[in-house]
């Protein structure tokens, strides 16, 4: 796996989010969030003062979402979509490539999970827990299974971040 990957989907949304080889939700089947949308600087977690990094989420096509994670040495780029399974809805990213172009074979099939809210101008994003869900799940199916039986335990989606509109 590419390290610039690895590392931008680790800081991506300010969490240590963890990365599966499958998607949760194959497609999106929520319409956009408009909320979502502009631009959005990573919120320190010791201070709750803008950081560095910022993130970009644009209207891409269709149900999708065109996100832009920007650190101080690179920009990493992802596609998103919303969705929901068991009456929770849940943001999906899948990597696209960085500022050195696509992605290669390896890391196009890198998927992260986030829990969000959307209140006074501030995003609060929680990862997939992995302790919960492993991340080692061969397929799709079976990690719907995964969270399924998980999604009444209130740490199902853990780490949370903050993000400030721009």
């Amino acid at each position: 796996m590419n390290t610039r990957f690895a590392s931008g989907l680790i800081s991506c949304l300010l969490l240590i989010a963890c990365t599966y080889d499958v998607p949760l939700a194959p497609d999106a089947n929520l319409e956009l969030d408009n909320a979502l949308l502009g631009t959005w600087s990573i919120l320190s977690e010791e201070t709750g003062e803008p950081t560095a990094e910022k993130v970009v989420i644009d209207r891409g096509e269709g149900r999708y979402y065109l996100v832009e994670h920007h650190d101080t040495e690179s920009i990493i780029y992802f596609k998103g979509w919303l969705a929901e399974l068991e009456g929770i809805r849940f943001l999906q990213l899948q990597v696209t490539g960085d500022d050195e172009g696509p992605a290669g074979l390896d890391d196009a099939n890198l998927f992260s999970v986030f829990a969000y809210t959307h209140e006074n101008g501030e995003l609060r994003v929680s990862s997939l827990n992995t302790d919960l869900v492993s991340e080692r799940l061969p397929d799709t199916a079976s990690l719907q299974e995964a969270f399924r039986a998980h999604k009444d335990n209130p740490a199902l989606f853990s780490d949370p971040g903050r993000l400030r509109k721009l």
